[in-house]
């Protein structure tokens, strides 16, 4: 039962780290949020590297290893600023203790509640999520994929983020535990609901309205249904919308830092899942279209697609394709017993 402990230190850590990164963008407001969404980001991505590029295997001591020394350089490099501004500074949440807050937390408790004293209910988290994670505690690195139906997951960008953001950066118990699989479910849903209370707060300025959009976005079935499952839904949602509140306050303050941010966000979101792709094709798109001005979409194009790149290089040098399997096949892809397989997965499990 190490496992509160091991989850709060690596919060804490994805937080520090992420503090640490923003130092320089001087931000006076969500420093929690952009903190969390930060270190999040850089966790992946530094991991990942070194996992893929470098052939580190993973274990939970070379995860904290890497933390530690992370963290001790960003210190040292920021020791000043963090001196004056330390005392100043605001984790304010943009929520206070009203009616409405009371009545998510209760939520939050209950969904919490399930994911921790009962098993995995997602077959994606059992096939993909779950087997992934101990194959790779077992191994160090994740299995090849193939043609096999759920095989070609391995590849998926998805994947690599419950991968290195579950088990082994908490893994302080030193074995595989799919409670992290389970756990951060609805701690990603509570970030999601309050990245769009401060967004509609932004934009419309009255309390009233961010409440109902909160209580609209709760009331959905998917969104309701998948805060009690252990779906990529949640991460999914997390990175795009931090994006979009960023980038609304960059529309509000001018603020060249917070464009570079949302282009930060941006590259998160792209190493999330495929099917974002066409997502930050069309933010990109519409800020040009908004904006009548070709600089800021293609400074949010020149930080975005370059860092998402850790990602789609590693599929394209091993896998020979950036988009593996779709498009263009790739390494052990067999398109005909790939068909086969999928026709076979959607046959009633009673017929077999």
């Amino acid at each position: 039962m190490l496992w509160p402990i091991t989850l709060l230190l690596g919060l804490f850590f994805i937080f520090l780290i992420g503090y640490l990164l923003q130092v320089k963008f001087r931000l006076k407001a969500d420093i929690f949020l952009f903190s969390f969404g930060l270190g999040s980001a850089f966790v992946i991505f530094l991991l990942f590297s070194l996992n893929q590029y470098f052939r580190i295997p993973m274990s939970s001591a070379f995860i904290w290893i890497t933390t530690l020394i992370t963290t001790l350089l960003l210190i040292l490099l920021h020791h000043r600023h963090l001196i004056k501004k330390l005392s100043s500074l605001d984790l304010n949440l943009g929520f206070k203790f009203t009616t409405f807050s009371v009545l998510i937390l209760i939520l939050f408790l209950i969904a919490s509640y399930k994911a921790i004293f009962f098993p995995i209910i997602s077959d994606d988290a059992i096939s993909m999520y779950a087997f992934i994670s101990r194959e790779v505690w077992n191994n160090g690195f994740p299995p090849t994929p193939s043609s096999a139906f759920m095989e070609l997951s391995y590849a998926w960008p998805n994947t690599n983020f419950a991968l290195f953001l579950y088990n082994y950066f908490f893994g302080l118990n030193f074995s595989f535990d799919d409670i992290f699989i389970r756990v951060l479910v609805p701690l990603f849903a509570l970030l999601n609901l309050l990245v769009l209370y401060r967004l509609t707060l932004l934009l419309f300025k009255k309390k009233e309205i961010a409440q109902l959009a909160v209580a609209i976005l709760l009331s959905t079935i998917i969104f309701s249904a998948f805060i009690v499952q252990e779906q990529t839904t949640m991460y999914e949602l997390f990175f795009p919308l931090l994006a979009i509140y960023v980038f609304a306050l960059y529309q509000k303050e001018k603020d060249y830092r917070l464009l570079i941010l949302t282009g930060i966000f941006l590259a998160a979101t792209l190493m999330i899942k495929y099917t974002l792709i066409p997502f930050v094709l069309f933010f990109i798109f519409s800020v040009f279209l908004v904006k009548k001005n070709i600089k800021p979409a293609l400074k949010l194009a020149l930080i975005a697609f370059p860092l998402s790149l850790v990602f789609y290089l590693r599929n394209l040098i091993f896998l020979r394709n950036p988009f593996f399997p779709y498009f263009f096949g790739g390494t052990n892809y067999d398109d005909k017993l790939f068909q086969l397989q999928n026709k076979l997965m959607n046959v009633p499990s009673y017929t077999l």
